[in-house]
């Protein structure tokens, strides 16, 4: 098995609507290893979202790694 994550969460979020778009951003924190080895990490991400038949969708997703 040579990935495991341990425990993951999402903190520090803040979202932003403008009519059918949703800006979200926060801070990504994962706990994991990498074929016995430490690969936790933790991310600050943004997410835009269009609402389409009065459902929510993510239309792209960026990631900066923080450590």
């Amino acid at each position: 098995n040579p990935a495991k994550i341990e425990s993951s969460e999402n903190s520090d979020m803040v979202a932003m609507v403008f009519g059918d778009t949703a800006i979200v951003r926060g801070v990504y924190t994962e706990k994991s290893t990498t074929n016995g080895k430490d690969s936790s990490a933790k991310s600050q991400f943004t997410s835009v979202f269009v609402k389409r038949d009065g459902r929510w969708q993510c239309v792209t997703d960026y990631d900066t790694r923080l450590q």
